[in-house]
């Protein structure tokens, strides 16, 4: 509200301001573009993501031990095939649960 509407001098013109912010409504046509967010929600998807991503290193490391394993022919590499089936199918369940990404 500019001092001329108002009425007033420049000098009083702060409190003709002050005076139009308080008397000022919420538009009621505005719409919020992001949806609300739980605080529960968005740490239990940052969590679920992580841990997928901990799996998965981890899946990576056991196929690792599996081919050391092939190598020097042990007899424990189907022990360690499936360990990596396990903790692969985790990993894929708990990143699909977190969204496929870290939601701040």
């Amino acid at each position: 509200m500019d001092y001329k509407q108002c009425g007033a001098s420049p000098i009083i013109e702060k409190e003709c301001l002050c005076k139009a912010r308080t008397e000022a409504k919420p538009r009621q046509d505005y719409v919020d573009p992001q949806p609300k967010v739980h605080l529960y929600e968005l740490s239990y998807r940052f969590i679920a993501y992580i841990l997928g991503l901990l799996l998965a290193f981890e899946s990576m490391l056991l196929l690792a031990c599996c081919g050391v394993s092939r190598i020097y022919g042990e007899s424990d590499m189907m022990s360690f095939i499936v360990s990596f089936a396990i903790c692969l199918s985790a990993s894929i369940m708990f990143i699909l649960e977190g969204g496929g990404h870290g939601a701040v």
